[in-house]
């Protein structure tokens, strides 16, 4: 199974629902945007080939990616969702060694932080 596939079918089957639905509804859009990211970052699929796996363009997958650092900073349910789905997914689909894009280097650092962040909450429960 293509990576892309397989990241869509574990969306669909996290968030149960079919990211490939017209919908503006928070959930759809959240979905997409993390199945937008998580492809970026997996594969090595450009926008345009992202874009077509869901019958969108080009711009709304560079648009998705630029404003998810925001999301995942100011929006606490954004980001468990995604760290959910990312975690099931990362264990499957592995990143091939090689250089990496200020953009790849960007999220690996969003990454960090956010594993930081909860392990920092773990420590605070444990604490109590």
């Amino acid at each position: 199974m293509e990576k892309y596939k397989y990241i869509k079918k574990e969306i669909n089957k996290y968030f149960n629902i079919k990211i490939e639905n017209e919908t503006r509804q928070r959930e759809y859009v959240e979905a997409r945007m993390i199945y937008y990211w998580i492809c970026y970052y997996f594969t090595n699929m450009n926008l345009t080939q992202i874009a077509r796996t869901l019958g969108k363009n080009h711009a709304t997958i560079l648009h998705s990616i630029r404003n998810f650092p925001d999301f995942i900073e100011t929006d606490k349910e954004f980001k468990q969702k995604f760290l959910g789905v990312y975690d099931l997914i990362k264990k499957k689909l592995k990143k091939e060694p090689q250089q990496m894009s200020i953009e790849e280097l960007t999220f690996r650092y969003n990454e960090l932080l956010m594993e930081n962040g909860k392990l920092k909450e773990t420590i605070k429960k444990l604490q109590n």
